[in-house]
């Protein structure tokens, strides 16, 4: 005969603290497939607005967009503007020039061509909102001369390299210029005209192509564009800034 085994009595507050931990354990079970689904929901595709979205690009008006056109000493000018608050303004302005002669000087051939290619960025600043603005900004790019001759002449001494003629260029030496304007521009309109003047800082480097057929005079010659370049050098100059057009908000 199996003796019985002894059975373990539990008083009421002991049951129902067993029934509030059962409770608890199945709440806690429940709770995990819900989770795992509400968070399956929020990284649906689908269920995505374009709330947050729009909320970015209401910030950017496009009544805060606007386009200058028109002609600088670089050429034809180009700045997306974006209008940033009533006193402050951002433009990225580009020009480009590309003009190019040939001519006879005293019999000596001469064909030359000039490019004015910039792209930089501007800031403006309207002291009372609208009209006068003080610009400062960079340039990277300029101008860029280049000339072939038949004949040079430094200090009294000819160079001439025979039918091939010598190379000359003349550029700005800068990839980030110092630019600083002033100019009027009406900002509470969608169609006006604009102007500007002021200075660039930046240097000038002289390059040469072609002295190698100059024979015995071809380190005199490179000796004399090494002194121009060492004058140019020191010499830290500024270049004007003009630009006047047009501004159609978008």
């Amino acid at each position: 005969m199996t003796p019985l085994e002894p059975r373990i009595s539990l008083s009421k507050g002991e049951k129902f603290m067993k029934i509030k931990q059962f409770l608890a354990l199945g709440a806690v079970l429940v709770s995990f497939p819900l989770a795992a689904q509400a968070q399956t929901e929020a990284e649906d595709p689908s269920d995505l607005t374009l709330e947050s979205e729009d909320t970015l690009f209401s910030r950017l008006d496009r009544d805060d967009f606007s386009v200058e056109t028109g002609l600088s000493l670089s050429g034809f000018y180009l700045a997306p503007t974006y209008q940033v608050n009533d006193k402050v303004s951002v433009r990225l302005p580009i020009t480009r020039m590309d003009f190019s002669t040939s001519a006879n000087v005293e019999g000596n051939s001469v064909s030359s061509s000039l490019t004015g290619n910039t792209v930089g960025i501007m800031a403006d600043y309207y002291p009372r909102g609208s009209g006068f603005r003080i610009s400062g900004g960079f340039t990277s790019g300029g101008y860029a001369m280049s000339a072939q001759v038949d004949e040079l002449v430094f200090d009294g001494v000819s160079y001439s390299p025979g039918g091939a003629g010598l190379g000359l260029g003349l550029a700005e030496d800068s990839d980030a210029a110092f630019t600083l304007t002033i100019g009027l521009k009406n900002t509470r309109r969608n169609f006006v005209f604009f102007g500007d003047f002021g200075v660039k800082a930046t240097t000038l480097e002289l390059t040469t192509s072609g002295e190698e057929l100059l024979g015995g005079q071809v380190n005199a010659f490179r000796d004399q564009i090494a002194a121009i370049n060492s004058e140019l050098s020191d010499f830290k100059g500024v270049l004007p800034v003009i630009q006047m057009g047009a501004s159609i908000g978008l």
